[in-house]
């Protein structure tokens, strides 16, 4: 394995990439503080000076609450960063251990910092612009990277975005696209480093050492699919890392459809309306959506709803959305809507436009406009 950790440097280098090289992983035998330094000693002699690997990572995905973890991380960050030739190292926390998880291992590690924090973010992508200027600020002065980032199109599912109606991989995969672009538009924002996105490739069921206990979701994370194709997110993440820009689409003009549905649109509740992308009628472009027999409930409003890329709210600061639509002896109250919510995802009010009139009309303007709550950080 370390013939093929040295072949997998040397083509690093041979494709101008340098490595960021995490030791310990999918292991806990932390007691053994000796036999780790004798082998990280080892293992990184061959490398010392080497500016092929720029970074360490000396244990992915540390937990800040286990005290023997922690004392061996006080004694192996320092050694490290000796025996490397002082390179810098870190340590990673989880995305289920949060900005807390941060704090914690900032307090547990004492006088043994590391150079630099690394947050694996897999939370829902609508937090993710609040949830990394918290942890940026947390760390503070001390650099933050975000060195994992991803979302699953496995069909059994994916954490980060929990998804109304019915899903197939083109759902999945559009879904994985608007995901990396809205948490790499937010790293732009705050100026930090771009994520590192989990992973290249998806994987197969012998892909990984038994230890590492993956599930069928862990197959998904990857950019190009088993047969090597690519998956719409390949070119998102392309341009963001040659270009510096972002698409901030949505499929905003309802073009891009699946399973009859606009892609990236989510439904209220499925159970009250009947919605279907209609390519028979439109503003503009050749697609719209029709809803119609709705009923509502004390939950939710029929309809449907969509993040932004930039989903990002600043209390107090203006926002707006507007849509074309028209009616077919409409009844009820047919309007636009911006919402707010909060840092745990409470509903914390909204925005609506004035109502497509009752009856049966031409297309109309809807505008939604109005300050975000102090609480309030993001929007649909």
């Amino acid at each position: 394995m370390t013939s093929r950790f040295a072949q997998m440097v040397q083509m690093a280098s041979a494709s101008h990439l340098e490595v960021f090289l995490t030791l310990f992983d999918w292991w806990g035998s932390y007691p053994d503080v000796s036999g780790s330094e004798q082998w990280a000693r080892s293992f990184l002699s061959p490398y010392v000076g080497d500016s092929r690997i720029s970074l360490i990572e000396v244990k992915n995905e540390i937990d800040p609450t286990d005290p023997a973890a922690m004392t061996w991380a006080r004694q192996l960050l320092p050694y490290v960063r000796t025996v490397s030739g002082g390179k810098p190292v870190t340590l990673s926390i989880s995305s289920t251990a949060g900005t807390a998880g941060l704090l914690a291992l900032q307090h547990a590690l004492g006088t043994s910092q590391p150079d630099f924090y690394d947050f694996h973010f897999y939370g829902p992508a609508a937090y993710a612009y609040s949830t990394l200027a918290m942890a940026a600020a947390d760390v503070a002065p001390d650099p933050l990277f975000i060195g994992e980032t991803g979302y699953s199109t496995s069909a059994e599912g994916s954490d980060g975005v929990m998804l109304s109606g019915p899903t197939s991989t083109p759902v999945l995969e559009a879904q994985q696209d608007l995901y990396l672009r809205t948490v790499e538009l937010a790293t732009q924002q705050l100026r930090l480093p771009p994520a590192g996105v989990w992973t290249l490739d998806d994987l197969t069921s012998d892909a990984a050492p038994a230890a590492a206990d993956l599930t069928p979701m862990d197959y998904g994370f990857g950019l190009y699919r088993t047969d090597g194709t690519a998956k719409p997110a390949v070119a998102s993440v392309r341009q963001f890392f040659t270009t510096g820009t972002i698409d901030q689409t949505f499929n905003n003009g309802f073009e891009s459809t699946a399973n009859g549905l606009p892609l990236l649109w989510q439904l209220f509740d499925a159970s009250q309306e009947t919605v279907a992308a209609d390519s028979t009628v439109s503003h503009s472009g050749s697609t719209s959506v029709r809803i119609n027999a709705t009923t509502g409930s004390n939950q939710a409003f029929p309809g449907l709803f969509v993040t932004p890329p930039d989903a990002a709210i600043h209390p107090g600061g203006t926002y707006g959305a507007t849509v074309w639509a028209r009616g077919s002896q409409l009844t009820g109250v047919n309007e636009l809507a911006l919402a707010w919510f909060g840092a745990n995802g409470d509903y914390l009010g909204e925005v609506d436009s004035t109502p497509v009139p009752s009856g049966t009309t031409g297309w109309v303007q809807l505008t939604a406009s109005g300050a975000a709550p102090a609480s309030a950080e993001t929007v649909e």
